[in-house]
């Protein structure tokens, strides 16, 4: 699965400064397959690593999940996949752990 691999180079990306003004970082992000993100995501779901953080940021994902999933509603917009893959990136050393392939 490739998106492990751009997760985990996006996670590593985060510990350095200004990642967030680097254009690469967000190409990435606006890249990876909706697929993977509502993958990882939905998994994301299923931990308790959210609930050490506020926890609208689950009702926010799960809000996500909903609207990727369903074809007649509408297509998520770059703004919030990129939420959804920072919820993911937060957490992605343990959620990585929890789920060896």
């Amino acid at each position: 699965m490739n998106s492990i691999e751009e997760f985990t180079q996006l996670s590593i990306a985060t510990e350095f400064e200004n990642y967030e003004k680097n254009y690469d970082f967000w190409y990435v992000i606006d890249h990876l397959p909706i697929g993977d993100v509502i993958l990882w995501a939905e998994r994301l779901t299923k931990t308790k690593y959210l609930s050490n953080h506020n926890g609208e940021y689950w009702l926010d994902l799960i809000d996500l999940i909903t609207i990727a999933k369903d074809p007649m509603n509408q297509i998520l917009t770059s703004k919030q996949k990129r939420y959804m893959c920072m919820l993911i990136i937060s957490c992605w050393n343990d959620l990585e752990c929890d789920y060896v392939i």
